[in-house]
């Protein structure tokens, strides 16, 4: 690609991006100046200047008991804006039956999809079973290798790949236990999570915060068989 991209074009994504955050009550407070956000974090994006902001953590227990950190809203953006970029990417080395956090898949497809192998002849059995504790599992550094595998063969020469490669280690790399602003919610619900299955517990150089965009998109990459991407 020759083209040369601009603040102000990075600040025109960042507005698309705010149509692709889903509702919330930050995302309603922060309307009336979404646009001065986003030109502001559109120029700390293009000036790699951009730094995550501390998160908000609390706890969920639907399907289960889980930690959540939630950004802030300039912080969604953020991520949104990495996601919109590496997805098309990411889409290329995923295989066919992934199917979390993908454009038309989910858990109903996935299902689907089991039922339809399950009624074939001979296929009585199936396996469920689950990766423990898999995003605080993740290695930081072993997932930024997969990431500049990615980048270098499908984005060497795209205009704004200098940037995507600092919003990527700086959303992984982010010490997100370390920078929490407030504790929302039910304390108690919160302190009843085991200390092994909490971001804290996981260390440094790893975990993916439940709760990010690009938290999502990652782990599915991480997931991906390396001779999908080399």
């Amino acid at each position: 690609m020759d083209t040369v991209f601009t603040p102000e074009q990075i600040h025109y994504q960042l507005l698309h991006c705010v149509t692709l955050t889903q509702r919330s009550i930050q995302k309603s407070a922060s309307m009336e100046t979404v646009s001065r956000t986003c030109r502001q974090l559109a120029a700390d994006i293009f000036s790699h200047s951009y730094t995550p902001s501390p998160y908000t953590r609390f706890a969920v227990t639907d399907p289960k008991l889980r930690e959540i950190y939630a950004p802030a809203f300039r912080d969604r953006l953020a991520q949104n804006w990495l996601v919109y970029h590496l997805t098309p990417f990411v889409e290329r080395v995923l295989i066919d039956d992934t199917y979390a956090n993908r454009r038309g898949r989910g858990v109903l497809a996935a299902v689907y999809r089991a039922q339809t192998f399950m009624r074939r002849p001979g296929n009585g059995y199936y396996l469920q079973l689950d990766v423990q504790n898999f995003f605080n599992s993740i290695p930081h550094s072993a997932l930024l290798r997969q990431c500049d595998t990615l980048m270098t063969r499908y984005m060497s020469s795209h205009p704004l790949r200098t940037q995507i490669r600092d919003i990527l280690e700086k959303s992984i790399r982010y010490a997100a236990p370390a920078n929490t602003f407030t504790i929302s919610g039910d304390r108690l619900l919160l302190d009843s999570i085991p200390a092994h299955k909490t971001l804290l517990a996981a260390g440094p150089d790893r975990g993916l915060p439940l709760g990010s965009a690009s938290s999502q998109m990652l782990a599915g990459l991480f997931m991906a068989p390396p001779s999908t991407i080399i």
